[in-house]
């Protein structure tokens, strides 16, 4: 496809339709007069097709001879304009130009082009982009099926303008109103058109193969593509090699992601919980990205992987205008809150929750975007697939640009006693097991994000050791799916009075600790995890109520441990640790 400059110009010049001439006598369809002007383009305003446009529109395609794709009879006749106006309104877009001695009171626009698509739920073959088919408003792909420039303003850059536009307006429904996204992009092409698609952004992918067969109107179709040389083209809009986080914060390539490990509730480097974090584009898709976010936790190999991305408005807002163009008014800084979706993974499952991952998450945010884009008082929120959790920066004023400090806000998910004694049975069986010694559970109960809470003396607690544990054990009872969380009022017994963390300055501060924990989740491929955030929604509200205390701190016993302060009142549960930054790279995956 390498041509020369002047065969390049000669390509995009037709593509603008330069030196056609009305075919079979067609006569053009032209406005009041045509404006010579040079810079006639800045008059030229791309919007949504309204019905009163399709008889323009319908004028247009009869007399146009460079239908640009697909270049097959038919894709413009009236009936499927109005099919596709009424339909499938927001895939066709037309140019509306103003002449410049017009009365400003006069409303009327000319119609000097347009675009028209449909979207598809699959393609079987090529012959879906030319013959008949029905719009599917959640099908993934946007199959372009007309493009048709007025003859008087053909070889002046409309045609590509016109087209890059389109696609625009496309990644900005992605983001901002769509609720099922469109993946990408296709359409046919003549070879003469291909490098002006090229310098549009789509891509060749093979030569296309159209049946010989008729129509329902019973006409003939014209040659094979081999014949006319058609190219099925795609420009992908899910993976497009440049994607922005919200409102044009950031700019990123898709190929090259920002990925981030974060040692949660941790003290000091090295302790805590590590997460990673891979930050992602606004029209990032996690139904067609499931497979692709597991390989990637299975890479990084941590308990969890969080993958986070701006969440588009599902619904028009004041700061959308008519036709979904965003206004500049109000600046992303001057928001209380940001929106994020956010999923979890370990290395084997998708999680519907994870506290230390989510704090991970928010404390990348605050420290790799600008104040600009979100400022410290702003609040995060994450939109996970059951659970909307908010954060928020605990102290504005961080030793290190690495550190955070935040307090996450979740729903409290207290634990619901086991009734019967077959299954108190089976779990102190399953426990003997796994432990290799005998204990009696003061506490034995279930939360709803599926884990098992056993309450120990302190005494029973502080024999369960570190090496030789059974963890195929946990699998022996099917009452809990995720995790198994050991615990106890703190003791001085327990050694946990008191509990020394260290700053940057190596100062000492002194920690009153109520209970402490450990947490084993082989059924979701760990055996034990560091430090558990989201177990806390179910800690904090079972010791707030045995102690008699909204505010209680926790430690996990894990061999990195980790501190998490728990405030719990009747709905929520808010949970405040140290968020520290350890390494950062990009993701090649």
């Amino acid at each position: 496809l390498k041509q020369d400059k002047e065969t390049k110009t000669k390509s995009n010049n037709m593509m603008n339709g330069s030196n056609s001439k009305p075919s079979n006598g067609a006569a053009a369809a032209t406005p009041h007069h045509v404006d010579a002007h040079p810079d006639f383009l800045s008059r030229v305003k791309f919007r949504k097709a309204s019905p009163t446009d399709i008889l323009r529109c319908i004028d247009l395609a009869k007399a146009s001879t460079i239908e640009f794709h697909p270049p097959i009879e038919g894709t413009s006749s009236k009936n499927a304009l109005q099919y596709r106006q009424h339909h499938a309104a927001p895939y066709f877009r037309c140019a509306a130009y103003r002449f410049e001695d017009e009365d400003e009171d006069h409303d009327e626009d000319h119609i000097i082009g347009f675009v028209s698509g449909i979207r598809l739920a699959k393609m079987k073959s090529d012959d879906d982009l030319v013959q008949t088919r029905p719009h599917d408003p959640t099908g993934p792909i946007l199959a372009i099926r007309s493009v048709v420039v007025a003859e008087e303003y053909r070889g002046r850059g409309l045609g590509m303008t016109m087209i890059k536009s389109y696609i625009h307006k496309m990644q900005k429904l992605n983001e901002t109103s769509l609720e099922h996204p469109i993946y990408k992009i296709v359409l046919l092409c003549k070879e003469k058109f291909l490098l002006s698609y090229l310098d549009c952004g789509f891509s060749v992918q093979r030569l296309a193969q159209i049946s010989e067969k008729k129509e329902e109107t019973g006409q003939q179709s014209p040659p094979p593509a081999q014949e006319q040389k058609l190219y099925y083209l795609e420009l992908p809009l899910i993976s497009s090699p440049t994607a922005t986080y919200e409102n044009g914060s950031r700019t990123i390539n898709q190929s090259e992601l920002d990925c981030f490990i974060v040692d949660s509730f941790a003290s000091a480097p090295g302790g805590g919980n590590p997460a990673a974090v891979v930050v992602l584009p606004a029209n990032f898709d996690p139904r067609m990205k499931k497979k692709w976010m597991q390989t990637v936790a299975a890479e990084f190999n941590l308990a969890e992987t969080a993958f986070c991305w701006p969440k588009g408005s599902r619904k028009r807002s004041d700061s959308m205008a008519s036709d979904g163009e965003e206004s500049n008014s109000s600046s992303v800084a001057s928001r209380k809150e940001s929106h994020w979706n956010i999923r979890y993974f370990t290395p084997t499952v998708e999680m519907p929750l994870c506290g230390h991952a989510t704090l991970a998450s928010a404390a990348i945010l605050y420290q790799t975007l600008s104040p600009r884009l979100l400022l410290p008082s702003t609040a995060i929120v994450f939109h996970a697939s059951e659970d909307v959790l908010t954060m928020r920066l605990a102290e504005k004023d961080a030793p290190s640009p690495r550190i955070s400090n935040l307090s996450m806000v979740f729903p409290p998910k207290p634990p619901t006693e086991l009734s019967t004694r077959d299954e108190k049975a089976t779990v102190r069986n399953m426990l003997k097991s796994a432990f290799s010694i005998d204990l009696e559970p003061l506490f034995l109960g279930l939360s709803d994000i599926g884990d098992l809470l056993v309450e120990l003396k302190p005494e029973a607690f502080n024999e369960i050791g570190y090496d030789s544990l059974n963890y195929k054990a946990f699998f022996e009872w099917d009452g809990y799916y995720r995790g198994v969380v050991i615990c106890c009022v703190a003791t001085n017994e327990a050694e946990a009075d008191a509990v020394e963390t260290e700053n940057e300055e190596e100062d000492v501060e002194q920690v009153q600790v109520d209970f402490l924990s450990r947490f084993f989740a082989p059924k979701a491929g760990i055996n034990e995890d560091p430090v558990t955030g989201s177990s806390h929604c179910t800690l904090g509200p079972y010791f707030s109520k045995k102690l008699g205390k909204e505010k209680v701190v926790g430690r996990q016993m894990s061999v990195r441990s980790g501190i998490i302060e728990c405030h719990v009142t009747s709905d929520s549960v808010t949970l405040t640790g140290t968020a520290i930054t350890t390494m950062n790279g990009r993701l090649y995956m």
